[in-house]
């Protein structure tokens, strides 16, 4: 946390400064977005740390609803797009299966997508494709988010989900972050009756994918809530 907060502390520092020489508008624009862009990012980091000990103390709630899992997965990429394509990574989706109903908390579930593919764009080169696809696989919906990156080793690939781990291709890679992203995706996957896993081929990419249980066709909303 203390690498955003000297970021900022820096640029404002500089930009206060009676000591230098006058800054043009341009190069005070350019501080102030980095500004912007530092606390951001340990705005994340204060939220992710704040999610870890409400699951550690046991206070982390849901609001569920019984929601159409393709159209909110299409929500939370259409609100991702821009910052996905800024980066230079194109996004491709892809539904199999139909309507495929779940019973869930839309927000929690936005957040867990929104992790995956701010993953993928830290660890695969700008330029290389994002593809995120919902299907059906017999009594769950599952939601896959594949890209063209470095790939996990098959050692790491339990450990990932562990608080604080950082794996080699973070460090290669120079990725900063709590280490707590992964960790927070499969605590609410899991409190939703789901599961979240990784399959890859090193240096070929990673899919991550989680799983939610679907509801039974043949039952009401009502029974189906309850």
């Amino acid at each position: 946390m203390r690498t955003p907060l000297g970021f900022i502390r820096s640029y404002a520092t500089t930009l206060l400064s009676d000591d230098i020489e006058p800054i043009d508008p341009a190069t005070q624009q350019k501080f102030v977005q980095i500004i912007d862009e530092e606390a951001a990012k340990l705005q994340q980091m204060i939220d992710d740390l704040l999610d870890a000990s409400r699951f550690q103390s046991g206070r982390f709630s849901l609001e569920t609803e019984i929601v159409a899992l393709g159209a909110l997965v299409e929500g939370a990429l259409a609100r991702s797009r821009p910052s996905l394509e800024q980066t230079g990574h194109a996004v491709a989706t892809g539904h199999r299966g139909g309507g495929l109903r779940v019973l869930v908390d839309p927000l929690r579930i936005e957040q867990v997508l929104r992790n995956l593919l701010e993953n993928a764009v830290r660890y695969s080169d700008p330029g290389t494709s994002i593809e995120c696809v919902v299907y059906r696989e017999n009594d769950e919906a599952v939601v896959s988010v594949a890209d063209g990156g470095d790939g996990i080793p098959g050692a790491e690939q339990e450990a990932i989900f562990e608080p604080f781990y950082r794996g080699e291709s973070a460090r290669l890679r120079g990725v900063r972050g709590t280490g707590l992203g992964l960790p927070i995706c499969r605590a609410i996957v899991e409190a939703q009756g789901g599961r979240i896993w990784v399959e890859n081929v090193p240096g070929r990419g990673s899919t991550f994918l989680f799983s939610l249980p679907l509801l039974d066709d043949g039952a009401s909303p009502h029974e189906e809530a309850r």
